[in-house]
This record gives structure tokens, C-alpha cells and sequence, in this order.
């Protein structure tokens, strides 16, 4: 009985654990507009006007979260476009799951 508690709890701890350490591996909006700046030349105005994504909105994407899927389709299909790579290539950052993926 006593040791049924203690593997109860390490298999907790461990879960615990690991919920806190697990990473998913997303596209780096960063990466990828500031590609489109350097290596394509384009400022935020000109990505506009090839994507259709307001100028407003790739600075945010740029720093703080990720767009919506259509619109990160567009801004791959663009990145693919301007720098000859294919989309195995694109940047990619690593980033701690939330609470809520974690627990899934």
C-alpha cells in the first residue's frame, strides 16, 4: 500500500514536471517578417500591399503573437517568394506550452 502511494506521487510529480518543461516548436513571426525586411527588401507598407495584412498587424505578429492561419499562410507563401526557400526552411522557435495545451 505504501508503495502504491509513493509511485502515485512521483508519477504525479513527473507529470508536473514535465508540463512545466514541455515546448511546442511554432513558426518565429519574427524571423520571417524581419526576412521580408532585410533579405526581400519590403517594409511593413510593401508586405502590406503583396499580402493584404495591414502594416499594423505585421508589427504586432513581429512581436508578440501569431497570426491567424490564413494570414500566416500568406505571409509563408511570401517568405517562400522572396527568399528561394521552401517551407521545411522556415524559422522556428521553440516556446513553453501553456497551462491549458499542457494538460491535454
Amino acid at each position: 500500500m505504501l508503495w502504491q502511494i509513493a509511485d502515485c506521487a512521483a508519477r504525479r510529480n513527473a507529470a508536473i514536471h514535465t508540463s512545466f518543461s514541455a515546448r511546442t516548436v511554432v513558426v518565429d513571426w519574427f524571423h520571417v517578417i524581419e526576412d521580408l525586411r532585410v533579405r526581400g527588401g519590403l517594409g511593413f507598407r510593401a508586405i502590406e500591399r503583396c499580402t493584404g495584412i495591414p502594416a499594423s498587424s505585421l508589427r504586432i505578429y513581429a512581436v508578440d503573437t501569431s497570426p491567424p492561419h490564413e494570414r500566416g499562410e500568406t505571409l509563408i507563401g511570401l517568405w517562400i517568394q522572396v527568399t528561394h526557400n521552401d517551407r521545411q526552411q522556415l524559422p522556428r522557435i521553440a516556446k513553453p506550452l501553456s497551462c491549458a495545451q499542457a494538460s491535454l
